[in-house]
């Protein structure tokens, strides 16, 4: 394997079973990603993407169920574990040590009975680790004024004492206590106003200036995914519909979903008439459409696109667009 890819997602898919059926949410995803960058996963609501990061780390709730591919992480003696097949032990040391997981919604997931030190205490104790009191204090301390908390106040502090974005970032200082290789991040800047989410944005990219930490984060929002990161992969009904760098993604998009959605960016600094919404409903991915996902909505479909679901063809050496319309 490409000892520059520190994650490697091959054939990932994953459903919900539900009394209907199965919810398809994630369809045989194929992802790299390059150590030390900032892979952006975007898409609309209820696309599939949040169910790619809880696969990947076999975290998805109990009616969630993987049912193939391969998820490779390579470690830091340059070995690829395969973490669909490495037994839960072993996973769950990897969890926080090397790899975190910052939820959707993390600022409501801190305890409101205990205050935020003791946060910090419990995680190191739950994961084996033998630190003194004083180290753990100094540590988190470091943390949370590396994204700009003062860190001797927010100890002390009950959740309920932090504002939102305040216990958002809390809880990545939380997730940053055992220098993991790899921060991954779900909309983690839903649920925060205009100028938290700025502010947050910016710690962000201070972290990873700072640590040189790998990231990978799910929004909706494009313009935090343009602003943030290196990579963008776009996810539609559960599939990956275009995967490259940012620029190219969001400067000469080329799927047709990928270019509505870069429509719809552009026209907020316009006027208002040129706004162009995407026309029909986002597919059922409890029964998605035959062929490819998106052709009851595209502009562009053929015959073929109702019948046969695309492959990921390739455009140049980054770039990645599943339809039909460039097939050599």
């Amino acid at each position: 394997m490409n000892d520059s890819k520190i994650l490697r997602i091959e054939n990932l898919s994953a459903v919900y079973l539900v009394r209907e059926g199965s919810i398809k949410a994630a369809v045989d995803i194929n992802l790299d990603m390059e150590e030390g960058t900032i892979t952006a996963i975007v898409g609309e609501s209820a696309s599939g993407k949040s169910t790619i990061l809880e696969a990947m780390t076999r975290s998805l709730p109990p009616n969630g169920r993987i049912i193939g591919g391969n998820v490779y992480y390579r470690r830091d003696n340059g070995d690829y574990v395969n973490l669909m097949e490495i037994k839960e032990e072993e996973l769950r040391k990897l969890r926080w040590s090397e790899i975190a997981l910052v939820p959707q919604a993390a600022q409501n997931a801190l305890n409101p009975t205990i205050r935020i030190f003791d946060h910090f205490v419990d995680t190191v104790e739950d994961h084996g680790y033998n630190w003194k009191t004083k180290e753990i204090w100094d540590k988190a301390s470091n943390l949370l004024d590396m994204i700009g908390l003062d860190g001797n106040r927010v100890l002390r502090s009950f959740p309920h004492e932090l504002s939102g974005g305040m216990r958002q970032r809390t809880l990545i200082a939380l997730s940053l206590l055992f220098d993991p290789r790899i921060l991954i991040l779900d909309e983690p800047t839903s649920a925060l106003d205009v100028l938290t989410q700025a502010r947050l944005i910016r710690v962000l990219d201070e972290i990873h200036s700072k640590l040189k930490i790998t990231m990978i984060f799910v929004t909706h929002d494009l313009p935090v995914a343009a602003e943030l990161a290196d990579y963008m992969s776009v996810i539609y009904g559960g599939n990956l519909m275009e995967r490259g760098r940012t620029e190219d993604v969001i400067g000469d998009p080329k799927h047709p979903y990928t270019k509505a959605l870069v429509s719809s960016l552009m026209s907020v600094v316009g006027s208002i008439e040129k706004i162009k919404p995407i026309p029909g409903e986002p597919p059922s991915l409890l029964n998605p459409p035959k062929g490819c996902v998106f052709h009851p909505r595209c502009p562009f479909k053929m015959d073929r696109c109702s019948k046969e679901s695309p492959p990921l063809f390739k455009i140049d050496e980054d770039h990645y667009v599943r339809c039909w319309l460039y097939e050599e």
